[in-house]
């Protein structure tokens, strides 16, 4: 008899299952909540937002649908025996995450392209950033999500991004820092064309079918990703000899992400050598927090920019 009523309860459980998206766009990472009166199940839509749960007795149930910078929702909905095919769930992202965008400059775009010099598309990005974060917190599943979304993606400036999220946070991140170095050793390796494109700059870019000044951008926002790991220490020492302003920059910035003491020397006679205002460059010392760092720093930054400099190194996290 027993088993004549499990038998009876197992036939009348059914399967919820649908697709989640953001505008047009599948949300993979999106966390799916079904709880009824029988108990709560959670899922992950996978990488094309599509979402599934079987075995849930029939009845009453709620879903709910959360991703860190996305609206949530909640739907109530019955559950029959059999397939419960559910409507696409079209998510939007939360007022906070879009004014981040619209304030911080220009990270994303509001439309799609299809270059690969194109900013990415907005839900794009703040979904990569959400995932970014729950990888950051520990989210083993989120790193699957990543690598298949890096795979895809397209542009430049989003695929680096992507790329250099995984340094030190993957078993095997060799693949990503090869990605980024490429392009962050061209940065110096043609640092005299980044600003007035030279023709051997502009002849090597049409042998590579690549814009030339639209690629200066993209060896330089490399190299400033490329900057935080140990590996591009000998790009940073490179590139503080290049007198170019914008790779010093991003050299002393690696440098002093990284407490690097020892390239301190390197950096003061590098400062030394640039010509013009240096002090933008100098305020990025702050975050080596160190007496050393601040010496060379304060022989650049003007008396009305000090108490800045103060407030920016005690901002720092050592």
């Amino acid at each position: 008899m027993t088993h004549l009523l499990l038998a009876a309860l197992f036939a009348t459980v059914g399967t919820v299952r649908g697709t989640v998206i953001l505008d047009s766009a599948p949300l993979p990472g999106c966390t799916v909540r079904l709880t009824s009166a029988a108990g709560e199940w959670t899922r992950v839509a996978d990488a094309n937002g599509a979402y599934r749960f079987e075995g849930v007795p029939p009845g009453k149930a709620t879903l709910r649908f959360e991703l860190e910078g996305v609206q949530s929702a909640e739907r109530s909905i019955t559950v029959d025996g059999g397939d419960n095919v559910r409507p696409t769930e079209k998510l939007q992202l939360s007022e906070t995450k879009e004014e981040i965008v619209l304030t911080c400059g220009m990270p994303c775009s509001s439309r799609s392209s299809s270059s690969v010099w194109a900013l990415p598309s907005c839900a794009d990005y703040d979904l990569d950033t959400a995932l970014i974060e729950s990888m950051e917190r520990g989210d083993r599943s989120a790193i699957a999500l990543l690598r298949e979304r890096h795979d895809r993606e397209m542009t430049f400036s989003e695929k680096h991004r992507l790329a250099a999220a995984f340094l030190g946070r993957v078993s095997d991140d060799t693949p990503y820092w090869n990605e980024l170095s490429v392009h962050a050793a061209n940065a110096i390796r043609w640092s005299g064309s980044l600003e007035e494109p030279t023709d051997e700059f502009v002849q090597w870019c049409a042998a590579h079918d690549y814009d030339p000044a639209a690629y200066g951008v993209v060896t330089l926002e490399a190299l400033r990703l490329a900057s935080a790991d140990r590996r591009s220490l000998p790009m940073l020492r490179d590139a503080l000899k290049t007198g170019n302003e914008l790779l010093v920059s991003a050299a002393v910035q690696g440098f002093a992400m990284q407490h690097d003491e020892s390239a301190l020397p390197a950096i003061a006679r590098a400062l030394e050598v640039l010509d013009g205002h240096t002090e933008w460059i100098a305020m990025a010392l702050a975050m080596y927090q160190s007496e050393a760092a601040d010496r060379i720093a304060l022989k650049y930054i003007d008396e009305s920019e000090r108490e800045d400099y103060a407030q920016a190194r005690r901002g720092m996290t050592p």
